[in-house]
């Protein structure tokens, strides 16, 4: 696979521009480079991170401390059409510094891409996702998750940014969705 550049250059722009949406572990590093599955294809996938170093105080009461924790959820997808990917997280996961394995949530997903992604220099795209989360995991139980993507190819270089935009359904004090 080819090198991967910048990819959290851009979201760390993005970041740095924008105010947070809302407090919430972090779930992944994952670049999305447009590349989807044919039409009819299934896949899972395996995502893993380990935070070596990390914040050791609380994002939010209640919540876990990311300091050397594991975070993971198997990936499921399904080709749709060239430029339409429908998947699902499930279950998001996280072991804790001290031991303790926690469910998350899941996440359901909706990738459109330019089709083809890996057989062009300028590749585009945008993902969707809607989240349940553990109170352990997010302030908000319910969320969406937008992530542009914009790559170039050099070869055997992929230049790719992939900003996260995290948008919580929640009011002052209450989910949206339960009041």
């Amino acid at each position: 696979m080819a090198g991967i550049l910048g990819a959290s250059g851009g979201a760390l722009i993005l970041c740095l521009l924008l105010p947070a949406a809302g407090r919430a572990q972090t779930d992944e590093i994952q670049v999305y480079t447009a590349e989807i599955n044919d039409p009819g294809q299934f896949s899972i996938t395996l995502h893993n991170n380990y935070t070596v170093i990390g914040p050791t105080q609380l994002a939010f009461p209640g919540g876990i401390v990311p300091d050397h924790s594991l975070n993971g959820v198997p990936e499921y997808g399904l080709g749709i059409t060239p430029w339409f990917e429908l998947g699902a997280y499930l279950p998001l996961y996280t072991r804790t510094r001290n031991g303790r394995f926690l469910i998350d949530g899941t996440k359901l997903r909706a990738l459109f891409v330019s089709p083809k992604a890996a057989e062009r220099s300028f590749f585009y795209g945008v993902n969707f996702e809607l989240s349940y989360n553990a109170r352990h995991w997010n302030e908000a139980r319910y969320a969406m998750e937008i992530r542009p993507i914009v790559g170039w190819r050099f070869g055997p270089v992929d230049l790719i940014l992939n900003p996260i935009m995290d948008l919580p359904f929640q009011r002052e004090g209450a989910d949206v969705c339960t009041g």
